[in-house]
């Protein structure tokens, strides 16, 4: 889940996919899962404007107590979750 709206850098929710998930406070764990994520980041990066580039820092990995919520129709509810990790976001 993306989120950036009215601040200076965006940043986005990572949700590691079901199997894979792990404590993110562990930083050698969220070292190691950043790694693993930053070529497809990197990729996305080169297709839009540097000013919409992520950084590392703005990378946030989601607790696995605290999955994202979904709607009935299996779509996120995006202003919810942005809701849920308000703390982390800023």
């Amino acid at each position: 889940v993306m989120f950036g709206r009215s601040r200076f850098q965006p940043g986005v929710l990572v949700s590691p996919v079901l199997g894979y998930e792990f404590d993110p406070t562990n930083e050698k764990d969220l070292t190691k899962f950043c790694v693993s994520i930053w070529e497809t980041v990197s990729k996305a990066n080169e297709e839009v404007p540097q000013r919409l580039r992520f950084f590392k820092e703005m990378i946030i990995v989601i607790h696995p107590s605290r999955p994202f919520t979904f709607t009935s129709k299996g779509t996120l509810r995006r202003p919810a979750i942005l809701e849920a990790y308000s703390k982390e976001i800023e």
